[in-house]
């Protein structure tokens, strides 16, 4: 593994140390990719002492408690390459800036009403040099625009989220929607769903109270 040597001391440690993890999820994993998630845990890390953009004390398990989750929508979803992709309520940049990371032909809009966290997204993708990225500081109701796919982490109950992204999705827009999987109280009104238990994607029984609810037409 050529790590590049314009790398911190720190970003060569995560790499190294991270590496192996990773690979035992998700597989086959570029080096490229591994020093861009460890640059964005640094970045994130940074700014989480100025604003409150993920738990202070999910900081020192980050990889466990956010990369992994926002990584494991990947094995339930191909990105079709050029397809466009929303993060509803992004906070810290999470899924998308993993998932933009690992699907560089896929375009990303994180959007998130709070213009604090927008500014501080904004600032990691561009450090990140992500340029299949785009910030916007809105809520998701007033956006205007429709998207191929929405993927979110658990910002309100299921109805209530799926109320306020109805106006970003196409009639075949596919939604992934990570939670705990405490509600099958909400699911009742939807036919068309798929829950993704992670313990089975990932092989690993401290995920197994984490699912992706995967939400779709036909």
């Amino acid at each position: 593994m050529a790590i590049s040597p314009n790398l911190s001391p720190w970003l060569i440690g995560a790499v190294l140390n991270s590496m192996e993890e990773m690979v035992r999820y998700f597989g086959v994993i570029s080096t490229d990719q591994m020093e861009k998630l460890c640059h964005y845990h640094l970045l994130i890390s940074e700014w989480n002492t100025k604003i409150n953009l993920v738990s202070r004390g999910d900081m020192e398990n980050f990889w466990t408690k956010h990369i992994v989750p926002s990584l494991c929508i990947n094995k339930v979803v191909q990105f079709a390459p050029g397809s466009s992709v929303i993060d509803v309520g992004t906070g810290g940049g999470l899924p998308g800036i993993p998932l933009a990371i690992t699907n560089g032909a896929v375009k990303f809009t994180l959007v998130d009403s709070i213009g604090k966290k927008t500014s501080a997204v904004g600032d990691m993708v561009k450090k990140l040099a992500l340029n299949n990225v785009t910030v916007k500081n809105f809520r998701v109701e007033n956006l205007g625009e429709k998207f191929d796919y929405v993927v979110a982490r658990a910002v309100s109950n299921l109805p209530t989220f799926l109320e306020n992204i109805g106006g970003v999705c196409k009639k075949e827009t596919r939604i992934f929607y990570i939670r705990g999987n405490d509600f099958s109280d909400e699911m009742e009104k939807f036919g068309n769903i798929r829950v993704h238990n992670m313990e089975k994607l990932l092989g690993d029984t401290s995920f197994a109270t984490k699912v992706i609810v995967e939400i779709y037409n036909g």
